[in-house]
């Protein structure tokens, strides 16, 4: 069990069934073929890739625990049964002949990495509800929950269970054949390039790309035990504060709470998202890069390269019982191109005396406070700015309390954590780090020695690097910051 408390008050309790066991096993079978082919100024990389992917769950034993008893589970084959094709294809074309420009294009499909967790998830030794919360209000301050926490109903000083199937074998979630059989219906991405490559003389050339990525079959989780219809909508005010876009002070509307006749009703089913709406997760990039030589052995290269991400999980239609829309507010993204511009130098020179300087120069941005992660991932794991809500303060606009509240009337310590702002609303500032290492050769009769004298960070940037996005006494307080200028003495030697 876990407690909760607000303020020093208890508020819930969670309670996890334990110990749990999931043996599975699978198999994964991939065949590739490549050649390459010379057509007069023209080369091309041709590939594919076939794929066959089969999970099964052997026989298993579950041990009891504290709220729940033992479990026997017999043999379940092909879970899940993928089979795909993937042509991976690229081509270089020497536009006139004289080897100095080159034009470049490639696109291959990349199949979703998945190890054991997608068959683990597919396990009914699995399938147990593990984790559920109730409320808590302790009347006496003995700090002790006086209730009966094997019961799924209110009593004592507990409210019911937010889930009624806690600790029983019933899957709560389970995967649509749509997602587990057939070809093609594993979750990929594409990735596509253009690029051409100029040489401007002798020892210089620049390289200047186009790079595009989507994601294909998004998954999402429906919860079948329920429907739109048994949802009703509110909204929050989020505290006036100059650190929130816009200082806050505004309404954010479009969450939703189940009724309390279906409260704790789960059946989740992971299903195309493809049924509910077009949900896109596209990366758009570009890249200019330098590389030269001069003097006695100096080079000089670096860049710029800027990106922007659009993700969009808005179905067609109000889908409340889809279980992220009813976290993520903002189901439509983007990470704008000012966000993901970098600047980049590098170089090294030989020096007298046998030292050789060499130094990487960089200006990044700064993180979002409140990001989405970017992949098929986001669909299921994005991290918005939060704040929690209480029961208080949502139940003017809901009507009515909280479905985890033991009924309209009287105390209710529920709480719901919610996104307060769109993610990348708001960003830390750009920084710059320089790295510098300066490298002396010796020679021992048959040996070689190369020690090295390395600087990072020599401007001693303190950027911040990730900050807590929950509202409240630690908002955008730093977590994480650029390491500290530091010397690392170190070396080499070849015999």
């Amino acid at each position: 069990m876990r407690y909760s408390l607000r303020n020093g008050v208890p508020t819930s309790v969670t309670q996890y069934a334990a110990p749990g066991f999931a043996p599975t096993r699978q198999r994964e079978l991939g065949i590739f073929i490549q050649d390459q082919w010379t057509i007069k100024k023209l080369t091309m990389n041709l590939g594919a890739r076939f794929d066959d992917f089969r999970g099964w769950v052997p026989e298993a034993f579950r041990p009891g625990g504290d709220f729940v008893p033992e479990y026997r589970f017999a043999r379940i084959p092909d879970v899940p049964t993928w089979h795909d094709f993937t042509p991976r294809l690229g081509a270089a074309y020497d536009l006139f002949g004289n080897a100095r420009t080159a034009i470049k294009v490639s696109a291959g499909r990349y199949l979703q990495s998945f190890g054991p967790y997608f068959v683990i998830a597919a396990a009914p030794s699995n399938a147990i509800a593990t984790v559920a919360t109730r409320t808590w209000n302790d009347v006496n301050g003995n700090f002790n929950p006086d209730c009966d926490l094997k019961s799924i109903v209110a009593n004592g000083e507990c409210g019911a269970l937010s889930n009624a199937r806690f600790g029983t074998v019933v899957q709560t979630t389970r995967y649509a054949s749509d997602v587990t059989e057939g070809w093609g219906r594993r979750q990929y991405n594409w990735q596509t390039a253009v690029s051409v490559q100029q040489e401007l003389w002798p020892g210089t050339s620049v390289n200047v790309g186009y790079f595009r990525t989507w994601y294909g079959n998004i998954a999402v989780t429906q919860n079948a035990a329920v429907s739109a219809a048994d949802f009703d909508p509110f909204c929050v005010t989020v505290p006036s504060d100059p650190r929130l876009p816009g200082g806050g002070g505004n309404s954010v509307c479009g969450f939703y709470d189940v009724k309390r006749s279906q409260f704790g009703q789960v059946n989740n089913v992971i299903t195309q998202g493809s049924n509910f709406g077009t949900f896109s997760d596209t990366y758009n990039g570009v890249e200019a890069a330098f590389n030269m030589r001069f003097g006695r052995g100096g080079t000089l290269g670096g860049g710029v390269s800027t990106a922007r991400t659009t993700i969009n999980l808005c179905p067609a239609a109000e889908n409340p019982n889809l279980v992220f829309t009813r976290q993520i507010v903002f189901c439509e993204t983007t990470n704008p191109w000012s966000a993901q511009t970098q600047f980049k130098l590098n170089g090294a020179y030989p020096l007298p005396w046998g030292l050789q300087a060499s130094a990487v120069l960089q200006n990044l941005p700064g993180p979002s406070i409140g990001t989405v992660n970017v992949g098929q991932a986001s669909v299921y794991n994005q991290a918005p700015a939060t704040m929690t809500f209480t029961n208080a303060q949502i139940a003017p606009s809901l009507g009515r309390n909280l479905s985890a509240c033991p009924a309209d009337t009287g105390a209710c310590t529920a709480t719901v954590t919610l996104p307060i702002y769109a993610p990348y609303s708001i960003f830390e500032p750009r920084f710059t780090q320089l790295d510098v290492r300066f490298t002396k050769k010796f020679r021992f009769g048959g040996a070689r020695l190369e020690g090295d004298f390395d600087i990072y960070n020599l401007l001693n940037s303190a950027a911040v690097l990730s900050a807590n996005s929950t509202y409240g006494p630690a908002f955008m307080r730093p977590s994480q910051i650029l390491i500290a200028r530091f010397f690392k003495v170190g070396g080499r030697i070849d015999f």
